[in-house]
């Protein structure tokens, strides 16, 4: 598949006889996929979220794929300071509400803006300078009860597709779709 793809470009994977045996694999195990469906696709072209976490840098596709909340997590994380070895309780109430607060963060960038009350930017979740404030908030938090809340209506995922992408200082690369 790869030398067909690196031969005849990207035109072999939707269009060729590799787009044949996907719709052949796909509908032998029951899924429904069309020829149509893969010669149809174009790919739209999306932000990259940059930051550094400890040394590492740290590159995620933006809005869509979670790369925004994955930012805001590590930029949290980086503000904190962690043992090496078993986890304290309050290491462990700091991640859990570090996750939390991004998810909280994300969701309510994506709520449609309300009348008299700003919208959270998409954008603002990976800045460090936010991060600083999500981290002296749960700063504050830490040790006291989490007050329970009432979780929001379930709203209908958007079909996409989330990819995670990594490569190493010799420029080893593991994708994942």
């Amino acid at each position: 598949v790869l030398r067909q793809i690196a031969a005849d470009g990207p035109k072999a994977f939707y269009r060729g006889k590799i787009a044949k045996e996907i719709v052949r694999d796909v509908t032998a195990c029951g899924g429904y996929i069309r020829e149509e469906d893969l010669s149809g696709y174009r790919a739209l072209p999306g932000a990259i979220n940059r930051t550094i976490y400890r040394r590492y840098e740290i590159l995620a596709v933006g809005r869509r794929a979670w790369g925004g909340t994955l930012m805001e997590m590590l930029n949290i994380f980086d503000q904190f300071s962690f043992s090496k070895a078993e986890p304290s309780p309050e290491e462990i109430e700091i991640v859990a509400r570090t996750i939390s607060q991004a998810i909280a963060d994300r969701l309510e960038a994506m709520r449609p803006r309300q009348a008299g009350k700003p919208a959270l930017a998409a954008e603002l979740l990976s800045t460090r300078e936010f991060a600083r404030e999500r981290a002296e908030k749960i700063r504050m938090e830490i040790g006291k009860p989490t007050p329970s809340v009432a979780a929001p209506a379930p709203r209908p995922e958007p079909h996409d597709t989330t990819h995670l992408a990594v490569m190493d200082a010799e420029g080893n690369a593991v994708s994942l779709t």
